[in-house]
């Protein structure tokens, strides 16, 4: 399946949640038997198409790519047409398909890496209605992505029309600048931009020669004493510079940019609650018809998380959930957690491998406490349990310890004391 496909597979998931479309169950609608031998995007796919009764059509990219290809087409066809009076201005051709892709390409990569906002069209993406649903880094790299894809398919499209042009036309190539430029020093900067292939094509790089034997001036155009066959030369330059300069580094990103693609598509499915619990839900339930006498006594005298009294480690990343300004003044905690984060559903955290949760011990848990969680299947969570007006009784503790025990990022379950050693 085409990451655009899961992309907007995601998407229609997410509306179906969101406007119920599956009726009174949401499982009911996929039979067992179409559950067996699938992943989960097919699972989500068998899913959608049996509650909204239409096939889930394959998107690909073919468009964009003919759309870039043809653009790069014109854009080498109109750099190297002329009338025959002046060669084709090297200077020129070198500017488009090199530093302005260079900064193009420039652009792309602080678009990404920037921490705020990004640039304009990244705060323009995050306020479309369609991309709300998605983090915000995963529409800086969807862009990205999508980016490269362009530029490479407009690569194509200008080199193709090169070799075309190069083998059907008799091209004459010079260069010629306002500002007085000596050859020597043209010759020089080329010379630089030629050394990644000198030593393996020779032909491709410039000589002194060819660099004073094609400056021309407009007014004059090539009237004079000139070798034509240098206007022919350029070529081979020309293509290396394309080749090195473009195709090279827009492959490499373009190998990052699905690599991080693949990767934040399929963590879709782990960090959205809905997502991921429907997902669990659709997937066969695989019963066990033996026993284990020992295990089940074991399993009932003894709970798998243990509670332990204490604290917390002062350089752990906190999250609250369920308490206020109040409950934290009340132990004296504020102070300590004012730059804590209220755990809620459009917290990202999924950098974070370790962290502690603190909750109202007072109050029983509930399942969004549990569908917050399960966004982050891998993470490592010091569950502590905070007193409101004397110590939590066995009955408070023993619900939360059945919450701890259904959820595997839950490692420590913990009840605060007012003793400052870390538990």
């Amino acid at each position: 399946m085409h990451l655009i496909t899961k992309i907007q597979l995601f998407a229609k998931v997410k509306q179906a949640l969101s406007q119920k479309l599956y009726g009174d169950s949401k499982i009911i609608s996929i039979a067992s038997s179409d559950r067996k031998n699938q992943d989960s995007w097919q699972l989500l796919s068998v899913w959608l198409q049996r509650i909204s009764h239409t096939k889930i059509r394959s998107v690909s990219l073919g468009w964009m790519i003919l759309a870039g290809f043809v653009f790069g087409i014109m854009t080498m066809t109109g750099l190297l047409s002329y009338s025959g009076s002046a060669p084709i201005n090297l200077i020129y051709l070198l500017l488009v398909y090199g530093p302005l892709q260079w900064l193009l390409m420039a652009l792309a990569l602080v678009s990404v890496l920037l921490h705020g906002k990004g640039l304009a069209v990244t705060r323009w993406l995050s306020g479309q209605k369609f991309l709300q649903i998605f983090p915000v880094f995963f529409y800086r790299w969807l862009l990205f992505w999508l980016n490269q894809w362009l530029s490479l398919s407009f690569l194509f499209g200008s080199l193709v029309a090169f070799l075309v042009l190069l083998v059907s036309q008799d091209l004459a190539f010079g260069w010629s600048t306002t500002i007085a430029f000596a050859p020597e020093h043209i010759t020089a900067v080329l010379d630089g931009l030629s050394a990644p292939w000198a030593s393996w094509w020779p032909q491709a790089t410039v000589s002194p020669e060819l660099v004073s034997g094609t400056q021309f001036f407009r007014l004059q155009g090539v009237q004079g004493n000139y070798d034509v066959t240098l206007f022919g030369q350029w070529w081979t330059f020309i293509l290396a510079f394309i080749l090195t300069y473009n195709l090279l580094p827009r492959g490499l990103l373009l190998l990052v940019g699905q690599i991080m693609m693949i990767t934040r598509v399929n963590a879709l499915l782990h960090q959205d609650a809905e997502v991921f619990q429907l997902i669990d839900d659709l997937k066969p339930t695989v019963v066990e018809t033996g026993s284990n006498r020992n295990a089940y006594y074991q399993t009932v005298s003894e709970p798998k998380t243990r509670v332990s009294h204490g604290g917390y480690d002062p350089d752990a990343v906190v999250l609250l959930w369920g308490l206020s300004t109040e409950d934290l003044n009340h132990l004296h905690l504020y102070e300590r957690c004012e730059n804590a984060t209220q755990l809620t559903d459009q917290v990202d955290i999924s950098t974070q491998t370790e962290f502690t949760l603190m909750v109202p011990g007072w109050e029983p848990p509930i399942a969004e406490l549990a569908d917050l969680l399960k966004r982050f299947p891998t993470a490592s969570v010091q569950l502590l349990l905070l007193p409101l007006d004397q110590q939590l009784d066995e009955a408070d503790v023993a619900s939360w310890q059945m919450f701890s025990d259904s959820l595997v990022q839950i490692k420590k379950l913990s009840v605060w004391s007012d003793e400052e050693s870390v538990s």
